[in-house]
């Protein structure tokens, strides 16, 4: 199952990438047999995951093709990590069967886009392997637009309320009980500083 992960820096992989992000899944559902043959790759491995519900293995496809996706928009120009990342596969073992658990039980649009962004980001050393988990594990598990809130916390003390918990509880935020004046002031941890980093160079938060 590695090898999903090694195929990254395959030219017939970021066709299936490019081609794939632009289309909706009764697209992809009707032409499935086309992007199968046209990907072999990409498609044989994915085999792995057939359902035999159609409907759900385009998804498989959608959401594989957004992962891959993230991790291109991540490359700067004349990049030589992506080859790094094909040879050596770069992840861990652990960290390839994380990955690959997330992407196939993704549940929100889009959302292995920011894993793609993620995984490039433990290539390039500016998070670890655990931070990747620990951030993978709260994207698959809240909504685009409360991960967008982060930025509230950029620089400036927030309101505390159920975000707030939720930043808290993911390693993302610091915060700190005002004895005399009394509140609470919340700010980026070093995590969620890596986090919003990562987020604000794909205009995220635009």
């Amino acid at each position: 199952m590695g090898n999903i992960l090694k195929i990254i820096g395959n030219d017939s992989t970021k066709d299936f990438a490019k081609d794939l992000v632009s289309m909706g899944t009764q697209e992809i559902l009707k032409n499935y047999s086309d992007i199968a043959s046209g990907f072999p790759i990409v498609s044989g491995i994915v085999a792995i995951w057939k359902t035999g519900l159609g409907i759900h293995d385009a998804f498989l496809l959608k959401d594989l093709a957004n992962f891959y996706y993230g991790v291109y928009e991540s490359i700067p120009v004349e990049d030589k990590l992506l080859s790094k990342i094909a040879e050596e596969g770069h992840a861990s073992d652990l960290l390839a069967e994380f990955t690959l658990r997330l992407i196939s039980t993704n549940n929100k649009p889009n959302q292995t886009r920011v894993l793609g962004w993620l995984f490039y980001a433990v290539a390039a050393n500016e998070i670890t392997e655990e931070e990747y988990m620990r951030l993978c594990v709260y994207v698959h598990d809240c909504f685009a637009n409360d991960i967008r809130r982060l930025k509230e916390f950029k620089g400036e003390e927030a309101n505390k309320d159920f975000i707030t918990d939720s930043f808290f509880r993911a390693g993302l935020l610091d915060m700190k009980d005002m004895i005399w004046t009394g509140g609470t002031i919340c700010t980026l941890s070093l995590l969620g500083t890596k986090f919003y980093q990562i987020l604000n160079s794909h205009e995220f938060f635009d």
